[in-house]
């Protein structure tokens, strides 16, 4: 999106610091650290209200930090387009992570493991994004070392506007929330998305039985 506006990179020395913070954390975890903590939500400051949100851009090093409720952290970092596709690396993992210009998941691509493919996408955006917005998305989850593909629909509407506070600050956001069904199968997952403009990404994404938890602790953008 046009006029992002851009988080200076933090200092190689709060770089450091915070790392060395969640690293500790995650040796800690035994004991009963909490790496993630349900995300605050709140009114709106900055009136994104009736507001159309488009579509964001990026910059190849544009990186984002997450953590979950299992411990672990992941980076994912811009790496640029494939035909028209948005490329996210994320080297600990060594995982290749495919998107549309929406942000829905087109594709995970892993050196040493099975290869995911969600045909055409898994329709977790779709831009502009507006309060009240709806849409569902049917699609094919299939990967390289399995025989069986499944068939899920998601369904999302945008609820509200308000400010997020995650680890990484607090953002004017557009909360989404989302049912997940799989043909055949009677579980319904329920989802909460949030996006927050000036970051370009979803800062925090939620299921009603924590089975996911993933909250955005840092990021930066490239020159």
């Amino acid at each position: 999106m046009e006029g992002i506006p851009r988080k200076p990179a933090p200092t190689s020395m709060s770089r450091l610091v915070h790392r060395f913070a969640l690293v500790a954390c995650l040796a800690w975890a035994a004991s009963g650290c909490e790496t993630t903590a349900p995300y605050e939500y709140g009114p709106t400051e900055a009136g994104l209200g009736d507001a159309e949100v488009g579509r964001p851009a990026f910059t190849v090093g544009d990186e984002f930090w997450f953590d979950t409720r299992g411990g672990s952290i992941f980076v994912e970092v811009f790496a640029g387009e494939d035909n028209g596709r948005l490329v996210f690396r994320r080297d600990l993992q060594q995982e290749t992570f495919l998107y549309t210009p929406d942000l829905a998941l087109i594709a995970i691509r892993r050196p040493f493991g099975s290869d995911q493919r969600f045909d055409p996408h898994d329709g977790r955006l779709e831009f502009p994004l507006k309060v009240g917005k709806t849409w569902a998305r049917t699609f094919r989850v299939s990967s390289t070392d399995a025989q069986r593909t499944v068939q899920r629909t998601r369904r999302c509407e945008v609820i509200d506007a308000g400010q997020a506070s995650v680890p990484a600050g607090r953002f004017a956001a557009l909360r989404i929330e989302c049912t997940l069904r799989e043909l055949g199968a009677s579980r319904v997952v329920r989802e909460e998305v949030v996006y927050a403009p000036a970051v370009g990404r979803i800062i925090a994404h939620s299921t009603r039985d924590r089975s996911v938890d993933v909250r955005l602790t840092e990021f930066s953008r490239a020159p």
